[in-house]
């Protein structure tokens, strides 16, 4: 979103000079030295910075990665953080190029055009270089913001409340974030269990040493019918929603409702694992758990989403997001978890409601 604002503001910049030099005489005139050497001064500028950003994010990304590997909790805002950065960069590499382009033409045609295009060409070479400069600068003051992660943490749980819709908060979210943990211990325990006897102990070593992932647990209960995805998307909810409270510095709350579907959650997926030797029990303790997945609340993010799609029949992400004023990440993990809930599908020209 940053990104657009950014290129529309750009836009009206170039849109707002052109208007100006057709409908006004130049002020400052320029000799060929003074020419040659403000548009060759400007493109090496740029592409210098352009190189010392480059040679910064060269250095931070892979301790970033480190942070990332370390922490499993971390992972997920280092992932977006880094997902960021290389877009970010991608972004300075078009203006840094547009930028030495637009410097480049304007030396070799400002004896062959007239005074007005001219005109138009070095204002527009100059509105490029300051501006690109003034990303150089942001995106140079972001990649050493020790507050970096902090802030996608608070962008995470401010996202999951607003998806509730509810202003009422629990004032202490300790009890939350064990809870969640008993959740997590529970799952890959289970999972450890359901795996074949034969690849039993290598998970065990794994699980000991804290190489197994939350998700490859999931992927396993799923495998093995004891979970379905929505209830996989519910649990990825809830650990990122732990790890957002566990990182943020604020006066941490939780929703009430969120640490109902947390207990409940637990209570009916411990009900399965106790009775996993009594087939009769097991299969009623699944059909539980599965019926509150059908029963989890939609929230308010995802009713918006079904509305727009309900009123715009084949929307595109791209159109959604716009729409939302969310990130597509964000509006992804809705999209998946409304597909697997069997509200919406998507086609080759779009998304729909199930009817």
């Amino acid at each position: 979103m940053q990104s657009i604002i950014k290129i529309r503001s750009v836009v009206v910049l170039l849109i707002a000079n052109l208007i100006i030099s057709l409908c006004s005489t130049p002020v400052v005139y320029l000799n060929e030295n003074q020419i040659l050497y403000a548009m060759s001064t400007l493109a090496q500028v740029i592409a210098g910075l352009f190189g010392l950003v480059l040679a910064a994010y060269a250095i931070i990304d892979p301790k970033l990665k480190d942070i990332g590997n370390q922490s499993k909790q971390s992972s997920d805002y280092v992932d977006t953080l880094r997902s960021r950065y290389f877009q970010n960069i991608i972004v300075l590499s078009v203006i840094c190029a547009i930028t030495i382009l637009s410097s480049l033409l304007t030396i070799n045609l400002y004896t062959e055009v007239s005074d007005k295009l001219f005109s138009i060409l070095i204002s527009q070479a100059s509105i490029f270089g300051f501006f690109s400069i003034l990303c150089f600068l942001y995106f140079g003051c972001s990649l050493l913001n020790p507050n970096a992660l902090e802030k996608i943490s608070k962008e995470e749980k401010k996202e999951i409340e607003d998806g509730y819709g509810s202003n009422l908060m629990d004032d202490d979210f300790k009890p939350f974030v064990a809870y969640y943990n008993k959740l997590e211990s529970l799952i890959f325990e289970f999972a450890t269990e359901l795996m074949d006897k034969d690849l039993q102990g290598t998970l065990n070593l794994k699980y000991r040493n804290g190489r197994m992932q939350i998700f490859q647990a999931l992927d396993i209960l799923v495998m093995n019918e004891i979970i379905n995805r929505q209830l996989y998307e519910k649990i990825d909810e809830l650990r990122r929603y732990r790890n957002a409270l566990v990182h943020s510095t604020d006066d941490q709350k939780v929703i009430p409702q969120i640490f109902n579907e947390l207990k409940e959650l637990y209570s009916k997926l411990f009900e399965v694992y106790k009775n996993n030797d009594d087939q009769e029990e097991r299969i009623r303790a699944i059909q539980n758990l599965y019926a509150f997945s059908s029963h989890i609340s939609l929230s308010q993010l995802d009713q918006q989403i079904i509305e727009i799609i309900t009123n715009h029949a084949g929307i595109s992400a791209h159109e959604m997001v716009l729409k939302l004023q969310v990130t597509r990440a964000t509006l992804s993990r809705h999209l998946k978890k409304l597909s697997f809930m069997e509200k919406i599908k998507e086609k080759e020209n779009g998304y729909y409601i199930i009817s």
